[in-house]
């Protein structure tokens, strides 16, 4: 799977086209999965996928500093790599980015540089300055550069909108059993183990200490029941400590 994080970069050649999902797919939940489903039916069709999100660095909209993600960029790339995604977007939003125009973005970008033959998006999806790009613009544009929008609508479990927000606030409050059906799968944690004071050794129960990555969000401090998965493939069972201190 190829990774762009240079602008400069991006360059897709393709003989057909791509199919190409926009959001900033935080968690990559369950809503967010019936966007890559698209992408993953249309290559199949002979289009290149592609998953375009945000490398969100210093600028005027958003307190880089103050987000908290439910995942990395690392554990980004290594989800859609491991789902057969071809080609994985993470685009710096930066004030630059911030002030296109609507109809820049989709020309320079999705149409001369992505040769876009499907958008696939949800029904709220912004996008330019002041977020004066949405759906119906995209659909307007639909005949002048020669691609189609799929827009797909919110998936509710239980009554409830399946979101990041929400996914985060269950995060922070500890819920992981909810976390975890709005998700689809198990909230995930990575990281290198490193050495801590050994105290669990002690009382013959020794422990892998991970530190915390910027800008991950973490659950609330407990105790929580965890599965462990090595890069060799091998998976215990365990038990994870979360601790502010």
């Amino acid at each position: 799977m190829l990774h762009y994080f240079d602008e400069k970069e991006i360059q897709i050649e393709t003989e057909k086209g791509t199919v190409v999902a926009l959001g900033k797919f935080d968690g990559f939940h369950q809503g967010h999965m019936l966007l890559l489903a698209e992408v993953l039916r249309l290559q199949k069709d002979g289009y290149t996928g592609v998953i375009f999100t945000f490398d969100i660095r210093e600028n005027s909209v958003f307190q880089v500093s103050n987000m908290k993600n439910i995942m990395t960029s690392d554990e980004k790339y290594e989800f859609t790599k491991n789902l057969g995604v071809d080609i994985f977007i993470e685009y710096p939003f930066d004030d630059e980015f911030a002030s296109m125009e609507p109809e820049a973005f989709i020309k320079d970008i999705l149409v001369d540089r992505l040769h876009a033959k499907y958008v696939v998006v949800g029904t709220d999806f912004g996008f330019g300055r002041n977020k004066r790009g949405n759906v119906k613009l995209l659909q307007e544009l639909e005949n002048r550069y020669g691609y189609q929008v799929l827009v797909l609508e919110k998936k509710k479990i239980d009554d409830k909108i399946v979101s990041s927000t929400y996914i985060r606030e269950l995060v922070k409050n500890g819920k992981m059993e909810d976390v975890t059906k709005f998700l689809g799968r198990p909230y995930l944690l990575s990281g290198h183990v490193v050495h801590g004071k050994e105290l669990g050794r002690t009382i013959q129960v020794p422990t892998a200490n991970l530190l915390p990555q910027r800008g991950k969000l973490y659950p609330a401090a407990g105790v929580y029941a965890s599965k462990i998965q090595l890069e060799n493939g091998n998976s215990f069972y365990g038990i994870t400590n979360i601790d502010r201190k």
